[in-house]
Formats: structure tokens, sequence, C-alpha cells
């Protein structure tokens, strides 16, 4: 059985990073302090580390506490996985695949926040919560990749991708305008959720009532299926309650 060893500041970054500051289970955006790192395959597996690397088609360097193991999580998310055993489902055969993908960019981002002894002190003030200020959060941004999401790296700064430059900026949720047109916008969203559910909840009343090879059934399954594909687009724009950066929104 292995065991779980103290990841560094700038190993956790990293992987955060990699993942485009979102939880890898729910892809939800997080925080760098919020963000936890995971492992795919527990610690706890008692499997010896070569059954692993055969049983997963994984290379032969694989380690448990490696990048091609670790993923970002959510607090919720990391506490919900602790109860579920994965090692077993067909499933963590994809989620291997895709983190390997992901590791050597999280592998050389780590190597060269190494050399920057400034950044690892930032790192490590960013865990305990700390906003850092502006000079400080350009010594981050400096050693970064272009990210193809914005991220929102603190309750302060986001650090986006723009016209193939890097830009590094007050949070506009960190702005009093920037939680206003926030609200604005989730209560619109909210607004058409609500209108499209009941629209939902109409058609399927009014197809109860139908024969399945009339041509009205047929119109109104039309509907139905529009209503659904217009709903998926909408509910992930909607920020979650527990959305870290989003809590302080009223203050």
């Amino acid at each position: 059985m292995s065991r779980a060893r103290a990841i560094t500041a700038i190993e956790r970054f990293a992987v955060y990073w990699a993942w485009n500051g979102r939880c890898f289970w729910c892809r939800e955006p997080i925080k760098f302090a919020d963000c936890h790192v995971d492992h795919v395959i527990p610690v706890s597996v008692p499997d010896p580390i070569e059954n692993l690397r055969y049983h997963y088609s994984l290379s032969p360097q694989f380690e448990i506490n490696g990048f091609e193991n670790w993923v970002p999580a959510c607090q919720r998310c990391n506490l919900l996985k602790r109860s579920i055993v994965l090692v077993n489902s067909p499933a963590v055969v994809l989620h291997l695949q895709a983190v390997r993908e992901r590791a050597p960019k999280a592998k050389l981002l780590a190597e060269q926040h190494e050399l920057d002894r400034r950044a690892s002190l930032v790192l490590a003030k960013m865990l305990t919560g700390e906003e850092p200020d502006d000079r400080e959060i350009n010594v981050i941004g400096s050693l970064v990749p272009l990210p193809p999401v914005d991220v929102q790296i603190s309750e302060r700064w986001e650090i986006q991708q723009r016209d193939g430059k890097l830009v590094i900026q007050l949070s506009p949720l960190y702005s009093a305008e920037g939680r206003r047109q926030f609200r604005t916008t989730q209560a619109a969203i909210r607004q058409q959720i609500n209108q499209l559910s009941s629209r939902y909840a109409r058609i399927e009343a009014d197809m109860a009532h139908l024969d399945s090879t009339s041509i009205p059934w047929q119109v109104l399954s039309q509907e139905k299926t529009d209503v659904e594909q217009e709903l998926t687009r909408l509910k992930p724009l909607l920020a979650s309650g527990g959305l870290g950066f989003t809590r302080h929104l009223d203050n």
C-alpha cells in the first residue's frame, strides 16, 4: 500500500493550472487556495504498483504520487470521492488517459516554477488564503502558459488569454459594477431556465394525451428536444451556490 506524500505549493499549482483552474470531477472553476489535489487511483489501494501499471497499461514511470495520477478537485468532490472506490471501474482507465495527456504540461510548469524562488513564496502565501498584490500576481503570470479559458486564480485576480496574449486583471467580481452585472446576468439565466422548465412540463403533459404516431405528437417531440438542448446550454452558465469566489457577491 502506498502512502500519500506532502504535495508542494508548486506541484499543487502546476496540477491546478494544467486543468485551467477547474475541478477535474465537476469542471467547476475553483480558486487556487481552495484546490485539493486528488489521486485518481487512491493511495489506499493495496495492489503493488507493478500490478497497477500492468492492469491499466500505464507507463513504467507511473507512480501513485505523481502528475499522472494527480488531478485538481474542489472540496466537495474530493470529499465525495473518498467514499467511492474507482479502481475496479472501467471509467478509471479513461480518467487516467486524460490525466496522462496533461501530466507533461503540469510537470513542465512545476519545473519552471522550481527555478523561481519568488513563485514558490507567492504560491505558499496564496495557499493560506492571502491575496497576492499586483507585483506578486505578475510573478505567477510570467511563468504560466496562455490559458484557453479565463482562470479566476483568487478572489481578486483573474488571468485571461486575449488575442494570443496573457492578461492579468482584477476579477470582474471584485468590483461593485462587476458584481452587479454578474447578479443581473445570473437572474436572467435563472428566469430563462424556469420558463423553459415550465414549457417542458407542459409539452410532456400534452404529449401524454396524444398518439405517438400522430403528427401533433411528433411536432411536440421536436419542440421538447429543442427545449432540452437549450436547458443543457443554460444550466452550466448558472453559478452554483458553493462556487468559491462568488460567496461574497452581496458584500
